[in-house]
């Protein structure tokens, strides 16, 4: 960890941020996709990503911040208009951020500690709490330069107070992480889109995992004035709030894969395709847990794993696979040993229900 440096052309500009690899060891706690913060796969074909804490309500009176910098290839011209993108994922904290952004300055922005956090209004900051410990969400803006920005610097720009903070499921056991939002960063990209000329810049983005019930967002921006069109690959319903946006809102009730076609002004067309992996169904329930709380150890496991739970009351845990198929089902009650070393490596949902509360996690198992 705090190893950002090897991340080629990039460098910290506060604090330790970590840089995560899959060529670590799988027990040296950054390897990609094991990292002691939480399990996650690369986003975008790589082999390593960023980590950074963005929000420590434990050093409340400073902000203390991490933030991850480089150079950008060429300064920005001023009029210019820019497309910004990052791929953000939370790590096993117990707090949420919605106030991560991109900076772009003509000076650089180099902070050393424990001086606390950037006080700054970047250019592109996401919109939405980011939430999800499974998915790479897609924070991206258009910005126009004003001239001469050379450095690029992302993380949370805001104080502790003004960052949208929300508590979330999740987080470790030990101390330091309670009050804390720490995030992965990868798939940074700038590019020029001034004369609107149509391109693949665009894509449909990764594949994603939900629940019944739950919505997200799918593509990203159309800066181009391109067409679009989203389809359902089977035919039917596409449950999206939109099938012509390039950004739409999507609520499928089960797996659904699309087939979005872009046309641009000249006509050139491009092909995407995403595919939204629907966990059922826990019911409403799902959403009232009522501070039933679990902890699933060691997660990721090799089929091998101990369920405690701050609750005696009788208990029934089911795993889903990602295609919502049921495939465990046993009663818990208090602190269990759970057998699973039938089930083949991948990432599967934890339901975990009482007589009147729900609580879901996510189970990795590595063989």
């Amino acid at each position: 960890n705090m190893q950002i440096n090897y991340a080629t052309g990039w460098t910290q500009s506060t604090l330790t941020p970590d840089y995560y690899n899959s060529c670590a060891s799988s027990s040296s706690g950054v390897n990609v996709p094991f990292s002691f913060h939480g399990y996650q796969k690369d986003c975008c074909g790589g082999t390593g990503y960023a980590g950074v804490y963005m929000l420590d309500k434990n050093a409340v009176n400073n902000d203390d911040r991490e933030y991850i910098h480089t150079v950008l290839s060429s300064t920005l011209n001023a009029g210019n208009k820019y497309l910004a993108s990052m791929y953000i994922a939370r790590a096993n904290f117990n707090y949420s951020i919605a106030t991560a952004g991109m900076l772009f300055t003509d000076t650089n922005t180099y902070l050393l500690w424990p001086q606390g956090y950037i006080p700054a209004n970047p250019q592109v900051k996401s919109t939405t709490l980011l939430s999800d410990t499974l998915n790479w969400i897609l924070v991206q803006d258009t910005l126009i330069s004003t001239g001469n920005e050379i450095y690029l610097t992302i993380g949370n720009f805001n104080t502790s107070t003004t960052s949208d903070s929300v508590k979330s499921p999740g987080g470790f056991g030990t101390w330091w992480y309670f009050g804390a939002a720490y995030y992965y960063i990868d798939g940074v990209s700038v590019y020029d889109v001034t004369n609107g000329t149509c391109n693949n810049y665009w894509d449909a983005g990764y594949d994603k995992y939900i629940f019944a019930g739950d919505s997200i967002r799918l593509g990203a921006m159309n800066t181009d004035g391109s067409s679009f069109v989203w389809q359902n690959s089977i035919g039917g319903n596409t449950y999206l709030n939109n099938n012509t946006d390039s950004r739409p809102w999507g609520t499928p009730t089960i797996t659904t894969t699309y087939y979005v076609t872009k046309t641009c002004p000249n006509n050139n067309i491009f092909y995407d395709t995403v595919t939204v992996y629907v966990q059922q169904p826990l019911g409403l329930a799902q959403l009232v847990n009522n501070n039933l709380d679990v902890n699933i150890f060691p997660n990721p496991n090799t089929g091998t794993f101990i369920i405690q739970s701050n609750t005696t009351e009788k208990q029934i845990i089911q795993a889903f696979d990602v295609n919502s198929r049921l495939i465990l089902t046993q009663n818990i009650n208090g602190t269990t040993t759970i057998d699973a070393t039938t089930l083949s490596e991948g990432i599967y949902i934890l339901s975990i229900k009482t007589e009147d509360r729900v609580i879901t996690k996510k189970l990795v198992i590595v063989k």
